[in-house]
């Protein structure tokens, strides 16, 4: 999934809707499959809208098990490899030192946009994650 904002989706080339996005969980829901979700605050263009349209889908579409997880810039992809296309500023992490996921106030955002600080992308993560727990 990733986002819950089409225009993040659509940054990142995800050739995925929202609405598509929705109905798969829905539909899983229906026949007892267990979906899960993976969502990653801090890509490129984020902003408090598509923050908020992300915690929003969490929230409405209640997927039972979800990863929400910071942006982490993996060498050798077209973020990295052209970052003027995108709208995201990072500090250089060395590979081995990169995970996806850590506990709740652990993890740290490497990633700002030109909306948002990397302190503001970690809090966010926290809030969305507490947010679609809350909801379950």
């Amino acid at each position: 999934m990733e986002s819950g904002d089409q225009r993040i989706l659509d940054n990142v080339l995800k050739k995925t809707t929202v609405a598509q996005n929705s109905a798969i969980v829905q539909a899983s829901r229906e026949v007892g499959i267990i979906a899960k979700t993976f969502i990653i605050i801090g890509l490129p263009g984020e902003d408090e809208e598509s923050l908020a349209n992300t915690k929003n889908w969490l929230v409405t579409n209640r997927p039972p098990k979800a990863d929400v997880t910071l942006y982490t810039p993996y060498s050798d992809t077209p973020i990295t490899l052209h970052p003027e296309r995108f709208d995201v500023q990072y500090d250089p992490v060395p590979d081995g030192q990169l995970w996806y996921k850590g506990h709740m106030n652990e993890a740290h955002s490497v990633v700002s946009t030109k909306a948002l600080t990397k302190e503001r992308i970690t809090e966010a993560r926290n809030e969305i994650e507490k947010a679609w727990r809350a909801s379950l």
